[in-house]
Formats: C-alpha cells, structure tokens, sequence
C-alpha cells in the first residue's frame, strides 16, 4: 500500500489516532508515577471485612465482594484495582510477566499488556478489540484461555503483593 493510500484508510488513521493517544497516556503515566514514587509508599489496607462473601461468579478482595458475569470481566476488574492501589503496578507487572514468559520453552510474541492494542496483539488488527484500558497509558489483552487469565492473576497477585486464595478469591461456577 503506498504512502497516499494509507493516510486515506480509516482502520490506519484510526490505529495510528489510538496509537497517538496511547503514547500521550504512556506519558502521562509516567510523569504521574514518577511523582507518586517521590512521595512515601502507601501502605493497602488488608482489614478484612468478615462480613462479605465471595460472589457465587466473581472475586473477593481483601474482604469486599466483586461480582461479574464471567471471568474476563473479573479479570479486567482485578488489573483495574491494583492499578487504583498502587499507580506503579502495570509498569511492574508488565516486567514481571516479561521475566515469566522469557523461562517459556517458545516465547509469544504478545505483549499482553502495554500502552496500545498494537502492542497487544502486533499484526493482528481483528484482535484489538480484545484491548481493555485499565489505567490511563496500561492496556490489557483479554482474548486469552481461562487458564491464562488465572495464571496473570496469581502473577499479579506477587507483583501487589497479596495472597492468592486469602487477600484475593475468584470463583465461577
């Protein structure tokens, strides 16, 4: 495709809009988190609250009750609020699944999480809708295997630093 005939494609000046977006948010992002780590480190509340249970579909965090409908909801909602708790986890997730999926026998291309769905899911523009914003600048891939999804979880679970199966439980039945 030439030069003159992608700047008149709407799906390329569309991704290449997004993709300008994203790089302002990554920005953003960055600024942000280098002011918050100038100042002293919030400690999470972990009180639990003994009188919410966990969702029939859903998951508990440090004792308060999230529904959702299905697990990529509760996915997005988990990576959504550890963003909230601590503003450094995408970027500090993001390095701790890198290392993670660079001990694979054959490492995916995906980025799984990063600033635009470009870098989710490179080369492949039908998947994009599959990208989820969960902070301003941090993108998530959704269309991955319940067993993925789970695996990212209990990662991310490290990275936050929370139990799994005591801080944080997810169920679906």
């Amino acid at each position: 495709m030439h030069a003159n005939q992608q700047q008149n494609n709407p799906d390329y000046l569309l991704g290449t809009i997004n993709a300008l977006r994203a790089q302002v948010q990554q920005i953003n992002t960055t600024i942000a988190t280098l002011e918050e780590s100038i100042q002293a480190k919030p400690e999470v509340d972990r009180t639990q609250n003994m009188g919410t249970a966990v969702p029939s579909q859903g998951y508990e965090m440090l004792g308060q009750a999230f529904p959702a409908k299905d697990l990529t909801e509760a996915f997005i909602s988990i990576f959504k609020n550890f963003a909230e708790l601590e503003p450094t986890f995408p970027a500090r997730f993001k390095k701790a699944l890198t290392a993670e999926l660079a001990k694979a026998k054959k490492p995916s291309k995906r980025g799984y999480i990063g600033a635009t769905p470009q870098d989710l899911y490179p080369g492949n523009p039908r998947l994009w809708k599959f990208a989820q914003e969960i902070a301003p600048g941090w993108m998530l891939g959704t269309n991955e295997s319940s067993e993925k999804k789970l695996r990212f979880i209990r990662l991310a679970c490290k990275v936050i630093d929370l139990r799994w199966g005591k801080e944080l439980k997810v169920s679906f039945r």
